[in-house]
């Protein structure tokens, strides 16, 4: 894929339920003109799981 013919519409994160849960969305197109796609990417993740991943992780290490 071109990166001249792929255009960032919206990128956004957030969190919720107390920063327990996070999403990302992007939203973007892909080529030109009438022959333009959209596509988007959702993803969700429960932040909480990636810290204790993260710290047994560091823990392990030692």
């Amino acid at each position: 894929m071109n990166n001249k013919k792929h255009r960032s519409i919206i990128s956004a994160r957030a969190g919720i339920l107390g920063g327990r849960f996070r999403g990302s969305l992007r939203v973007y197109s892909v080529g030109e003109g009438a022959e333009a796609d959209i596509y988007f990417s959702f993803k969700l993740w429960q932040a909480v799981l990636q810290r204790q991943e993260r710290l047994s992780a560091a823990y392990a290490a030692r």
